[in-house]
């Protein structure tokens, strides 16, 4: 969960540079390189990034299988 955030946080970043220096007409990379990370950055919020909504569901679920479940259901 806490990874997918943070992904999402470094494309945003990523994302900002590369809109800055388009802004600025940096031209230390190609203009396709700047659009390439914006693009990037895009796919991961459409498709990537609304995993978490059910990763954090599971996290707060509040039926835990795994830590309290009783150990002599499996023997």
């Amino acid at each position: 969960f806490f990874g997918n955030i943070l992904i999402g946080w470094l494309w945003l970043d990523m994302a900002s540079h590369a809109k800055k220096a388009l802004h600025e007409k940096d031209t230390q990379y190609s203009e396709d390189f700047y659009l390439g990370k914006i693009h990037a950055m895009k796919f991961y919020y459409k498709y990537e990034l609304p995993k978490t909504t059910s990763l954090s569901e599971i996290l707060l679920n509040k039926e835990v299988l795994t830590v309290d479940a009783d150990t002599k259901i499996f023997d």
